[in-house]
């Protein structure tokens, strides 16, 4: 008999990705003209994501999304649920 386990895939927020492996965008989070404006950048549910480059001592980082580069706060990729 074969059996097939179920794969449980967490989510976490983007501020904590360390490395640069696209990860996979599953919701957004916060007040909704913030909502609003992140998906305007490109950040909507089921897009992939990336850190492109870290600046400064880590803040702000800069995402490659969707053919583009955005640069976010931490404190803003925190609203952004993803999934590696």
């Amino acid at each position: 008999m074969l059996r097939v386990e179920s794969m449980a895939f967490s989510t976490k927020p983007l501020s904590v990705i360390k490395h640069r492996k696209p990860v996979l965008i599953k919701t957004l989070q916060g007040e909704e003209n913030f909502r609003f404006r992140l998906q305007e950048y490109g950040f909507i549910p089921g897009a992939w994501v990336s850190i492109d480059s870290v600046i400064g001592f880590g803040d702000p980082v800069a995402y490659s999304i969707q053919g583009g580069k955005v640069v976010l706060r931490k404190e803003d990729a925190r609203y952004i649920l993803v999934e590696e």
